[in-house]
């Protein structure tokens, strides 16, 4: 377990944690030599072969990229607490943070912010890399020197180089990954998926600050990705009309489930974006939020959604999944599998213990130790004058024989006859 004042590759001493990601533990640490502040993300634990090599990718791609709105990566290397990377540390709070702290941004902030964030995920993509996580918490917003704010793009660690030839990708398909609140209708469906799908989880980012809710809401990962794959969202001018139908048709456009239908660039939603950026929005603010504790995921009681169905009211804010940045989700079909099997094993119990209350005896047909009670005879009804039918006469219980008596031997009573002493027995016994 690393602890403060340890000391990584030689060089970097560990002063205290800032964060915990999907993968490993984010420290701030200070170059021994420089006496240079740096963040060292630091692997935890034992780590699969494939993690590790993402972790790498992650540090190779950063660093590939030099961009403003693009955290730099400085170094990289393997210890004895594992491996780690080391980037610029950053003075500010990500963007997950700052919609739900302090005053709300104004809907012109927030764009203006969204644009210089299209901006460095243009110069990934141009690079030949999809990010495959977009969401509010990669996007580190930096407060300057001079008070200004800048986002920053943070996380490499699920991303895929969309050069094959280079044989730098280690996705396998089928395989869904990213977080399920911004994940994109392909890769729900364990597709690789292209830059379009950046797109569509900046699209759902957009969505969020705007409206104050998500376009889909569950009450788990699984049943997200089947509302994601078959329900429609609600459009944004019926939740906030004072927004105008042009900017919620941009958004509606962004987050379409056919990537054909969204815009094919960043270059193209920023100018869609920009259009809408006028005066009309100057008064407006994202709407306030209330910060809601992370829940533990339950198995849903609602019944499954139909398919193209269109919800007629608007959601509430939703409570937040786990993160789940940089992890490997069961595929869908496996998932689907599971169920089946588990709903087949249900219906055969349920069968079983039917068929087994069918063949069990009945009251009536039980066996008692005791003489059963006198049944009530039957009344037979003539003529609209009931009379009462004598009972049948009790047959007596069969006894068993008395016991022969045997050469030298006592005979042994029966059961049923009565013993000396048996009738004052009787007299004292009470309520008699």
């Amino acid at each position: 377990m690393e602890r403060a004042g340890q000391l990584i590759g030689e060089k970097y001493r560990l002063i205290h944690p800032l964060g915990m990601g999907g993968m490993g533990m984010v420290w701030r640490a200070e170059h021994e030599t420089l006496k240079q502040a740096v963040a060292l993300k630091l692997l935890r634990g034992s780590q699969p072969r494939s993690a590790i090599k993402r972790f790498q990718r992650e540090a190779q791609i950063a660093a590939s990229i030099r961009h403003r709105n693009i955290v730099y990566i400085s170094d990289f290397g393997v210890a004895d607490a594992g491996p780690y990377l080391v980037m610029e540390l950053l003075q500010g709070v990500p963007l997950s943070e700052r919609l739900y702290v302090g005053e709300p941004l104004s809907v012109l902030a927030f764009l203006a912010l969204m644009d210089e964030t299209l901006q460095g995920l243009a110069a990934v993509h141009t690079a030949g890399i999809v990010h495959r996580d977009m969401k509010p918490a990669n996007i580190f917003l930096v407060r300057e020197a001079d008070g200004s704010v800048h986002p920053k793009l943070l996380d490499f660690g699920v991303s895929r180089s969309t050069d094959r030839e280079q044989g730098h990708t280690i996705t396998v398909e089928g395989l869904v990954m990213g977080t399920p609140e911004y994940i994109s209708p392909e890769q729900a469906r364990g597709k690789v998926g292209d830059h379009r799908s950046d797109l569509y989880s900046l699209g759902v980012m957009i969505y969020e600050a705007l409206s104050g809710c998500l376009p889909f809401r569950a009450d788990n990962p699984a049943d997200l990705l089947v509302a994601l794959l078959n329900e429609k969202p609600l459009p944004l001018d019926g939740l906030r009309p004072e927004l105008g139908k042009p900017l919620a048709e941009v958004v509606m456009r962004a987050i379409e489930r056919d990537p054909a239908q969204r815009y094919q660039s960043t270059s193209e939603l920023r100018a869609a974006l920009a259009a809408c950026a006028n005066d009309t929005l100057a008064p407006l603010a994202l709407p306030k939020r209330i910060p809601i504790p992370r829940p533990t995921p339950v198995l849903s009681s609602a019944p499954p959604p139909v398919r193209g169905s269109a919800p007629s009211a608007a959601p509430p804010p939703r409570e937040r999944f786990p993160s789940t940045v940089a992890t490997e989700v069961i595929p869908l079909a496996n998932r689907r599998r599971g169920l089946l099997l588990l709903a087949t094993g249900g219906l055969a119990v349920c069968g079983l213990g039917l068929a087994l209350a069918s063949r069990a005896p009945s009251a009536e047909a039980r066996p008692h130790s005791r003489a059963p009670a006198a049944i009530t005879p039957p009344v037979a009804v003539d003529a609209g004058v009931q009379q009462a039918q004598p009972a049948p006469p009790e047959e007596p219980l069969p006894t068993r024989p008395p016991a022969k008596a045997t050469t030298g031997r006592r005979a042994r009573p029966a059961e049923n006859t009565p013993r000396k002493g048996a009738k004052r027995e009787l007299l004292r016994s009470p309520g008699f």
